[in-house]
């Protein structure tokens, strides 16, 4: 053999490939040993490398500043391929209300499916709301109220490593109280934020779902997609007749995807969807149901539950008799949730109100198109766009 063939032939090693490790289903073998198989979503986050790292996120199109905002929040596998099971869609909803409580969103109610997930989430005012939980800019006691709250979120260690790494700064002196209000500021600035709180959500859901099944790589599809619901006016807390709005609408329209995709009869029998965990007595399912009732957790019983029962009471055997008659949301007033509505997923903006970014372009320049249509008995009206 020349030297030349021997330079260029690869090492015995490279030339053959490195075998995959064999898959072992990390939830069926700790439920196997007796151990809690959800144990890694439930876990507070302990001290890491980067911990005081400032994270950039991307802007969405927002609703009013000076009130809160509800958004129609979708996310999907990469290629639909990968499917969750039981135990994983009761973590995903775990790992969503954590972030929610942490990130101070409210969940109004959600569905998830076998490779995606639907939430429909309120994200309140962010100065009025950290004005209420930590006090006024500078106000004495903010930053231990900040440290308390963290603990919704983060292990003793880890909030111990974050006031050492505070204290050691401000002993430094020279201008390094700064840098300590610049992180205050990072912190704060994950909550009431909706990119921030689904980012955080699909990162560590993928983190407990690649270890339970010894995986690399990404989980999710690309970006989520939101809609922004919004609604003309308010009608209070008190009184049983009340007209249906387009933010309850939203939440029947999500509560129905199982029995519309027809694999359950009733919207009821699907384990993993805020309608269900209502029925079961869960307390924060019920509070987010009221929120779009217009009611308080008191009224559930009285009439509450009763409204929104029928409002999702269709079933998986009216599909073919409901669809003939109202395919095109254009054609009249479509008075089944049964039927597929893309633009209950694929507008910008959904609501009872006069375009917000005008039907001839928003600021961006870009051109929104809008178009009116009736959904059991309500006008909406949908604008178009891609978020940006």
């Amino acid at each position: 053999m020349s030297a030349t063939t021997a330079m260029n032939k690869p090492p015995e090693s490279a030339s053959k490939p490195t075998p995959a490790p064999p898959y072992v289903d990390m939830g069926a073998a700790g439920a196997a040993e007796g151990r809690d198989p959800l144990i890694g979503v439930k876990a507070l986050t302990g001290v890491y490398v980067g911990i005081n790292r400032k994270c950039w996120g991307r802007k969405r199109v927002r609703g009013d500043d000076g009130r809160s905002n509800v958004y129609h929040v979708m996310s999907r596998t990469c290629g639909g391929e990968i499917f969750f099971d039981e135990t994983e869609r009761e973590a995903l909803v775990l790992v969503m209300r954590k972030m929610a409580r942490f990130c101070g969103i409210k969940i109004l109610t959600y569905c998830i499916m076998g490779n995606h997930f639907h939430a429909l989430v309120r994200v309140p005012h962010k100065a009025t709301w950290l004005e209420e939980l930590f006090g006024p800019p500078g106000a004495a006691g903010a930053e231990e109220k900040l440290f308390e709250h963290m603990r919704l979120l983060y292990s003793k260690a880890h909030i111990s490593a974050v006031k050492e790494d505070f204290a050691k700064l401000r002993k430094m002196g020279g201008g390094m109280e700064l840098l300590v209000q610049e992180r205050v500021s990072a912190m704060k600035e994950r909550m009431c934020d909706l990119s921030a709180w689904v980012q955080e959500v699909k990162v560590r859901f993928s983190r407990w779902y690649n270890r339970r099944h010894s995986r690399q790589g990404t989980l999710w599809m690309g970006k989520f997609k939101s809609v922004l619901v919004e609604r003309k006016y308010y009608t209070g807390y008190k009184g049983n007749e009340r007209e249906p709005d387009v933010a309850r609408l939203m939440a029947a329209y999500i509560d129905l995807n199982p029995v519309r995709a027809k694999l359950v009869e009733g919207a009821e029998e699907w384990r993993w969807s805020g309608w269900s965990a209502a029925l079961a007595g869960d307390k924060e399912a019920i509070a987010g149901l009221c929120d779009i009732l217009h009611c308080t957790p008191k009224d559930w019983v009285a009439w509450a539950k009763g409204v929104y029962a029928e409002m999702v009471s269709e079933r998986r055997s009216d599909i073919e008799r409901l669809a003939a008659k109202a395919r095109d949301l254009e054609a009249g007033a479509r008075r089944t949730l049964l039927v597929k509505i893309p633009e209950f997923s694929r507008s910008l903006v959904i609501g009872e109100f006069e375009d917000p970014v005008g039907d001839g372009g928003g600021k961006d320049g870009r051109t929104r198109r809008s178009r009116v249509g009736q959904v059991q008995g309500v006008t909406v009206r949908m604008v178009s766009g891609n978020a940006r």
